[in-house]
């Protein structure tokens, strides 16, 4: 680099050259441009610029050859960019020496006469005035647009082609930020610019400018307003995938970390497919750029990169919510590193601002806490983005410390919240900003609906009126989120006043219907079972609110088509339907790859853990769920009436009527709202050949039964041995519930009954509940077929059970735990059922791996499957089974198993018809024997609790007798369930009681229910 030469220089800002002698300024290649800069502090250049620029505008005796001047404004340019990208305690100053810098060369510079340094000197003032922190940014922006466009009167595209298309890329990236005029038209105009210079720049030979173009023109689709935004963030996403393609991360650690985290960004905001795996990509991109960048060498851009990782934690939607709370705020921390307040202050604040969203929504620690730290982080950033006239990030931080008050609730913050949101409105306005216009319109709609003071009503009214506003001014496809929380708002205000205004209910029911469905139709774009679970748990209240709504003005079938949908949606996606034949055989070849996708997909999604981020695994499940939709449409097309049986949705009401009808059944929908306080039972039952009939349930749940349920569930097989009190008392005050409904199915008449269970209720043996003021217990006078869902139900009453009599029998039991009674029974089965047709598991032979073999090579011809081993609960509270070599989750049984048309399977081991879901508020219910149904089995036997080995024993004994007459399964379960209490001798356990510390041995009758309440059936009949 040539400088100036330190001497001569020195003597002219110290004022020591004769004005009147004639100074003939030599230049040498020498470094003294470092040494200029330490030894003099930025106040001295600025003044010394000044000083030389005067002697050479007004004394004709300094005389400087031409070369010396274009020297000498190349040295301006250098030393200006240096102050532009210098990041110090001093930016703010920096930036103002930069644009000094750059406006002294145009000074003495011009179009004609070194034109070159001239148009560089335009373009950095260009970039200067872009980045420049002091004045007002919107004018600051103009000015940046002025000099670009004034740089290229000199960089044509015919004589400086690459300084054109690094003009117009700058010009791009200043409209993209331009805060006057209407934002979608700036957003257009910059992608303007950004096509133009793509179209000009050859990659081979410009791969920078080709790069920077790529990335602005991604970063432009991402805010754009016009058009499709969906189909623009994808468009941003094919610009930075087919730049990462270009870079070596190896060569160019800089331009790939900006492509990677431009990728990150457009996977944070994407619309289309799984939000949950979008969000695990945008964590992935930006994880990719942490690892790479050195924090000394990449400041600014490592603390970007933690900006956005705090960023992505507080939105994600996999892994615990509570501790992704915790990950982004430790993010923000570490950007606040490197944006200090004193240095980098509009960064500062805008991580500051971000860091209150965190604290605001926290959920570890002291509420009060929180609240008052997210307050002084929105405060600090207010403070700074009005000093500086950054009215957007100003009207963003406002509407967030409205949303504060909010969460307050109190008088005093109510007026405190109104004034932040209409500040915000001052800025944000309708017909500029209308995305951001229409949530400051949702939070104040909030904010009205929150208030407790006098007049509710009128705020009410304002509620109303804001969240109108939002549903007329925003569409589902612009921003899915917003609207749908509108709607949602607006359903629940119009409920609360509609005792007085019969219309408002009929609108309520409107904005309901389109919440649910818009809702569940983002569900359905998640891929991911864990990701599933997480969304439905973090939209359950509305589910629950509009479900009850549903009950309580008899939209019955809306209410069980909603209640089965967000029940079963997962169970009807992972269950394999090939016993639905095709109509014609040419067709089969396309069904059956159909088929194996779907195999294919229930076995990865065995494989995907909730709390860690596998990107191949992710990817795989992508590209398998979009082959599976492009094959069910073509399904579609060609035989529609198949594509209809095959379908994820859940069971019409024509399906349950021929369930029901076919059975001579009722089916009893159990929905549960709030914890432990009130149940929903909805009996559903043929009136006729045509039509179904339903009869509501609302039930207040008593402090008795919550007492004897929790009790129970916490304590009684900790016990031992087990306080057999505790299991009456709580069948004592189920039968205080399910005593309306057995009177009622008494009255019509209804002998089988599929019970369908929700939340706690999952928990309780029902079908033991002891009826008040008789003798019965609920299934003395009824036959009950559990069911996850009566959908899944539906699709295993269609299929084929096998036709073959193979029994594949599997014992296990260690040494230390062994169970008697258990041995006994199948070494009965083994010499009961004809010895070809049975193939036996057990000892060192009682292993996953040969159950599974034997299943794939026998599924066509099994009756029964029977397992009798010991159960157990995993630390998530699902339970597996124990084998030799293993255990058998029920992720292992949806992955590896293939039970289509095996009639029974016998789950003889404890706990497995239960799961501890309930406890975690998710909706749909997953107990081992859910797997099994799931993978094809038409029905099981299971547990619900621990079960005595001796009774249980003795009615399976009974079951596989009646099997092995031919009588059908369930059949065979109630008989051996009815002929053991009646002629077994009394049997003995040793029980206490309740308060009682010592243990006494009491000899119990066999129908106590100790010992056949906990055996379940589910399926089919």
């Amino acid at each position: 680099m040539i400088f100036i030469e330190y001497t001569h220089i020195n003597k002219i800002f110290l004022g020591e050259t004769d004005m009147n002698a004639t100074l003939n300024i030599s230049y040498f290649e020498l470094t003294y441009f470092e040494k200029l800069t330490q030894d003099l502090n930025e106040d001295s250049v600025i003044h010394s610029f000044e000083n030389i620029a005067n002697k050479i505008r007004k004394h004709s005796k300094i005389t400087i050859e031409m070369d010396v001047f274009y020297e000498w404004a190349e040295f301006l340019n250098e030393l200006g960019f240096h102050y532009l990208i210098r990041y110090d305690q001093k930016r703010i100053q920096n930036l103002e020496i930069a644009i000094s810098c750059f406006q002294k060369i145009i000074s003495i510079c011009n179009e004609k006469n070194f034109s070159e340094q001239w148009a560089l000197a335009t373009n950095n003032l260009g970039g200067a005035y872009t980045n420049r922190i002091k004045g007002n940014k919107a004018d600051n922006i103009e000015k940046s647009i002025f000099f670009y466009k004034k740089a290229l009167s000199v960089w044509t595209k015919e004589n400086f082609l690459e300084d054109f298309i690094s003009v117009m890329i700058n010009l791009g990236g200043a409209y993209l930020n331009r805060v006057k005029g209407k934002p979608q038209n700036n957003i257009e105009t910059a992608i303007t610019y950004y096509k133009e210079a793509l179209e000009l720049c050859d990659k081979k030979t410009d791969l920078e400018n080709w790069l920077s173009a790529m990335n602005g023109i991604g970063g432009a689709y991402i805010e754009r307003i016009q058009g499709n935004k969906l189909e623009n963030i994808e468009i941003a996403l094919s610009f930075f995938e087919k730049a990462l393609k270009e870079i070596d991360p190896n060569d160019d650690v800089f331009n790939w970390a900006w492509v990677m985290e431009n990728l990150g960004d457009a996977y944070r905001k994407r619309i289309k497919g799984d939000r949950s795996l979008n969000f695990e990509k945008a964590i992935h991109c930006f994880q990719r750029v942490e690892n790479t960048l050195d924090k000394k060498e990449s400041p600014m851009e490592w603390a970007d990169v933690m900006n956005k990782l705090g960023i992505c934690h507080v939105e994600r939607i996999n892994g615990d919510s509570a501790e992704n709370k915790e990950i982004s705020i430790s993010y923000y921390q570490k950007a606040l590193e490197i944006f200090r307040k004193e240095t980098i202050p509009l960064k500062h604040a805008k991580v500051m601002s971000n860091l209150g969203g965190a604290f605001l929504s926290r959920k570890k620690g002291e509420q009060h806490q929180n609240l008052m730290k997210a307050e002084e982080c929105f405060n600090n950033a207010i403070e700074v983005y009005e000093k500086f006239g950054m009215l957007e990030d100003l009207a963003l931080t406002m509407n967030n410390l409205g949303g504060l008050h909010i969460v307050k609730n109190n008088g005093h913050s109510f007026d405190e919240g109104i004034n932040c949101f209409k500040k915000s409105l001052q800025i944000w306005k309708k017909d500029t900003h209308l995305q951001k216009w229409a949530i400051i319109m949702h939070n104040m709609g909030g904010l009205y609906n929150e208030y407790c003071g006098e007049d509710v009503y009128s705020k009410r009214l304002e509620a109303i009126r804001c969240f109108q506003k939002v549903i007329d001014n925003v569409s589902l496809e612009s921003n899915p989120t917003l609207y749908l929380n509108a709607s949602y708002a607006l359903g629940n205000v119009l409920i609360e006043l509609s005792s007085d205004n019969d219309s408002f209910l009929i609108k309520a029911e409107q904005y309901y219907d389109q919440t649910i469905n818009g809702t569940t139709d983002i569900y359905l774009e998640i891929s991911d079972i864990h990701a599933r679970k997480k969304f439905l748990k973090q939209h359950r209240h509305k589910y629950k609110r509009i479900i009850n709504f549903y009950l309580l003005h008899k939209k019955y079938e809306k209410a069980l088509y909603w209640i089965e949908r967000i029940r079963s949606q997962s169970f009807l996606e992972d269950i394999v339907l090939e016993y639905i034949e095709p109509s014609k055989k040419e067709f089969k070849p396309l069904t059956d790859r159909y088929w194996g996708i779907c195999k294919k997909i229930r076995k990865l999604r065995t494989e995907i853990s909730p709390n860690n981020y596998q990107h191949h695994l992710y990817k795989a499940l992508a590209e398998l769920v979009n082959e599976k939709q492009k094959l069910a449409s073509e399904i579609k097309n060609i035989n529609p009436q198949y594509a209809d049986l095959i379908n994820a949705n859940p069971l019409t009401i024509n399906h349950l009527h021929e369930l029901l009808v076919k059975n001579k059944s009722a089916a009893l929908e159990f929905y549960c709202l709030d914890e432990l306080n009130i149940v929903h039972c909805l009996v559903i039952s043929s009136e006729s050949e045509k039509t179904l009939g339903y009869h509501h349930f609302k039930i207040d749940i008593s402090e008795s039964f919550r007492r004897a349920f929790l009790e129970f569930n916490q304590l009684f097989h900790n016990e031992i041995p087990p306080n057999l009190k505790l299991l009456e008392n709580l069948l004592h005050e189920s039968g205080k519930i399910m005593g309306p409904i057995w009177q009622f199915l008494n009255e019509i008449k209804i002998k089988n009954l599929y019970i369908s269970p929700h939340d706690f209720f999952h928990a309780i043996p029902l079908h033991a509940a002891h009826i008040n003021d008789s003798q019965n217990y609920f299934n003395d006078n009824f036959h009950c077929c559990y069911t996850p869902s009566l959908s899944l139900t539906y699709k295993l009453f269609k299929s084929k059970p096998n036709k073959g009599r193979k029994i594949l029998s599997l014992f296990y039991a260690p040494d230390e735990k062994p169970l008697k009674a258990g041995k006994a029974e199948f070494e009965k089965i083994t010499n009961l059922y004809e010895k070809n047709s049975v193939i036996i598991l057990q000892n060192d032979t009682a292993k996953a791996e040969n159950l599974i073999k034997n299943i794939e090579k026998n599924k066509n011809h099994l009756l029964m499957l029977c397992l009798i081993c010991h159960g157990e609960l995993d630390n998530d509270g699902t339970s597996f089974l124990v084998f030799k070599d293993r255990n058998l989750s029920s992720l292992d049984v949806k992955g590896g198993l293939d039970l289509t048309g095996v009639p029974v399977v016998v789950l003889e081991a404890c706990e497995t018809g239960k799961s501890n879901e309930w406890v975690k508020n998710y909706e749909e219910y997953q107990a081992l024997d859910s797997s099994f149904l799931i993978s094809g089995a038409r029905s099981v036997i299971s547990s619900f609790y621990k079960i005595d080995d001796q009774g249980t024993a003795s009615i399976m004994n009974k079951f596989h007798e009646e099997i092995n007459k031919g009588v059908m399964p369930f059949n065979a379960f109630y008989e051996a369930q009815k002929s053991n209490l009646v002629i077994n001798p009394d049997l003995e356990v040793s029980v206490r009681g309740r308060m009682k510390k010592k243990t006494n041995t009491t000899p119990l009758k066999s129908n106590h229910p100790y010992y056949w309440a906990f055996m379940k059936y589910s399926g089919t009949f």
